[in-house]
């Protein structure tokens, strides 16, 4: 209960929300939460489709504020994603690699 509550991914989408409604602070109380919470950098004003996991509760990530990933995608610990990524779709990211 407590992870669907506080878990990465639900905090994004929450702070994402916030932040395309025009409440942009707080919405950056959410994002700084993700990061005292999981170690780990997710801007609302990044695009994360639907489907998208992040593993491992979301240790170490660190994603661009301009990123979309798209839908069906897995994310591992310790990924930076920079920019916009030609990458779309159910693609699978993990162990320390960078997309910039």
């Amino acid at each position: 209960m407590i992870g669907k509550i506080l878990g990465i991914i639900p905090i994004y989408r929450l702070s994402n929300k916030l932040y395309k409604k025009g409440y942009k602070r707080i919405s950056k109380v959410l994002d700084s939460l993700n990061y005292y919470l999981h170690n780990s950098i997710i801007p609302a004003s990044c695009e994360i489709g639907e489907g998208t996991m992040i593993a491992y509760g979301g240790i170490g990530i660190l994603i661009h504020g301009n990123s979309i990933i798209g839908k069906n995608c897995m994310i591992g610990q310790g990924i930076t994603i920079g920019g916009k990524s030609g990458d779309k779709n159910e693609i699978f990211r993990g162990g320390m690699e960078e997309l910039l």
